[in-house]
């Protein structure tokens, strides 16, 4: 039987301001990918910094040894732990949530940071897992690492996690500082999801610029191989915050297509470009974002059979060279 007071968690400061979340104990903070709550955006804090546990009379935050340590109520915390209660507030490197119970945390779209932060409107979200609970039109943007499966032969399972941690760091940071709205991890690739199509193009170059800054140094374990999909449609986000519907579906789907141009064997380009599908439908106001330098014009596929879509759907692929992301 479900909590009928739940306790969530809401971001007061930075990229992800207004965020709410469930707590689900134990759930740890830190810039490591594996922490249940990942802030790879905040340089103050460390990998696994701070954790919120179930006690027996309720919740407590423990700091895990963090080197600037976890503030609660003004108190710093190193090795420690604290109780949490209703309306604490605690600080994470510099990023600040307040623990409260989720009736009281309804959303307000015309919060304002004090800080200045921009804000992202908070998510309404249910008690009941089964929930959906709000609709947005969203752009989601998803990057996967090409051809993992054989290059994890040939690297091997240590070399692959660096290369595999180095990817979720250049795209969790490119998502964050363009104003994402809805970042996880999916297998050796990232999701992501935006307000608006601008910000999608924008984290789209910063991506392709910080790729091919690390495929340009010497002490690399292996250069990394992207390709992106996205779609612009309506989402729908549940009491988790993550994101289901139809396109959200697409943008998968395209992510898996096979035998794309450009990703032949033996093709020159196929490392020195990446491809980004989209539909032929959305590939005109793709062409209309700021881009600098304007990518050529997609190339233009016969109409795809899709799973999960009844009607064949017509396919563009940007193939996009690294001086797009020079700028960005």
């Amino acid at each position: 039987m479900s909590d009928p007071t739940p306790f969530a968690l809401k971001y007061l400061n930075g990229p992800e301001a207004g965020r709410l979340l469930l707590v689900s104990p134990p759930m740890r903070f830190g810039r490591h990918r594996d922490n249940e709550i990942c802030i790879s955006y905040d340089d103050r804090a460390s990998r696994f910094h701070a954790e919120i546990r179930h006690t027996g009379d309720g919740h407590e935050l423990a700091d895990l040894g963090s080197t600037n340590g976890s503030i609660h109520r003004g108190e710093v915390l190193r090795d420690r732990a604290r109780a949490l209660g209703a309306g604490d507030t605690f600080q994470i490197g510099s990023t600040t949530f307040l623990f409260d119970h989720l009736s009281n945390l309804q959303p307000d779209d015309s919060a304002a940071i004090s800080d200045g932060t921009a804000v992202i409107p908070t998510m309404k979200i249910e008690a009941e897992s089964s929930a959906l609970a709000t609709r947005q039109t969203e752009a989601v943007l998803i990057a996967d690492m090409r051809a993992s499966t054989s290059l994890g032969g040939v690297l091997g399972e240590s070399k692959m996690l660096r290369l595999k941690e180095r990817l979720f760091d250049i795209l969790q940071r490119a998502a964050h500082r363009h104003g994402t709205a809805f970042t996880k991890q999916t297998g050796d690739g990232y999701m992501m999801t935006f307000a608006t199509l601008t910000q999608a193009i924008a984290a789209t170059r910063a991506i392709i610029g910080e790729t091919q800054r690390h495929n340009q140094r010497r002490d690399i374990v292996h250069p990394l191989h992207l390709r992106l999909s996205l779609t612009l449609g309506e989402t729908l986000c549940d009491h988790m915050g993550d994101r289901h519907g139809q396109i959200v579906n697409l943008a998968f789907r395209l992510i898996s297509l096979s035998s794309l141009p450009g990703e032949m064997p033996g093709d020159p380009d196929a490392d020195l470009t990446t491809p980004l599908i989209t539909t032929t439908m959305l590939a005109s106001g793709v062409r209309q974002m700021p881009w600098e330098p304007m990518p050529p014009a997609p190339i233009d596929l016969p109409p795809q059979e899709i799973k999960g879509f009844p009607d064949p759907i017509e396919i563009s692929i940007f193939q996009l060279r690294p001086d797009v992301g020079t700028t960005a």
